[in-house]
């Protein structure tokens, strides 16, 4: 079944693009397990067709610590979307901010993979090669596989010379491993492949940032307004510290150092 499948795939991805059958994409599920501010899974899907693709969210899950008081600002019930088009090199999310809708523009990733190392491994049965590289503060180590030659992967982590099905960082905070493929016809997609047309706003990465750093801000305030004189709301962590972020640092700003051993 996998080499008629992978016979399939390749009669397709080998035709021109104008001449690409409309009735075929590809499907790929993930499931994220992150520990940074707190331990949290993640169920996205990946669906590709051409030069385009898009992630998308299905359920954030919060692993409850403890002995432990979690404030989630991040409103789940909408989904997160990260759009790419391969050919004009550009990325696109969507996001909500208070349950409005903002489409992002986001630089194109410009990730540089070592891919010389002889290791392999096997993911879905699809053989993989591995290749390392760093983006926006973390060190990836990635799991592509040549079988499906295509520059996609989850999240904004993707050119390599084929579909990324497995990605961990070198801090052991986020860990990405391909549950599902499926190549599917155009009668059961229910994903969307188009950028949406009913967003609040257009607005770039940096601009986007700042408007949810204040709308936590917000929150916080309000929060405090309605507590008694008497209780103690101690520093909550809204992300602030990138040490637990996935992007470190962005290219608008400066790379943070890294502390000496004797610091």
């Amino acid at each position: 079944m996998k080499n008629i499948s992978l016979l399939i795939f390749f009669l397709i991805v080998s035709l021109p693009l104008t001449a690409q059958p409309d009735a075929v994409y590809t499907s790929v599920n993930y499931h994220t397990k992150l520990n940074l501010d707190y331990p949290a899974e993640q169920y996205y899907t990946l669906v590709f067709k051409g030069n385009r693709s898009s992630y998308i969210e299905k359920e954030y899950i919060a692993v409850p610590i403890p002995n432990s008081k979690t404030v989630d600002y991040t409103n789940h019930e909408e989904s997160e979307i990260f759009y790419v088009n391969n050919v004009e090199k550009t990325l696109h999310f969507q996001e909500y901010i208070d349950s409005k809708k903002y489409l992002v523009t986001a630089n194109f990733p410009k990730i540089k993979w070592d891919i010389t190392s002889t290791v392999t491994d096997t993911v879905l049965g699809h053989l993989c090669n591995k290749a390392v590289g760093n983006f926006r503060g973390r060190t990836y180590t990635a799991w592509y596989t040549p079988e499906i030659p295509v520059p996609f992967g989850p999240w904004k982590l993707q050119g390599l010379p084929g579909l990324i099905l497995k990605v961990t960082d070198s801090l052991n905070q986020i860990d990405i491993t391909a549950t599902r493929l499926e190549f599917k016809t155009l009668k059961t997609l229910d994903e969307k492949l188009d950028l949406p047309t009913d967003y609040k706003k257009i607005i770039d990465e940096k601009t986007f940032l700042d408007m949810r750093f204040a709308s936590r801000m917000e929150q916080i305030q309000r929060i405090r307004a309605t507590m008694s004189r008497e209780a103690k709301l101690g520093p909550i962590n809204i992300k602030t510290d990138r040490t637990n972020r996935w992007e470190k640092f962005y290219e608008w700003e400066t790379e943070p150092s890294t502390p000496s051993k004797s610091e």
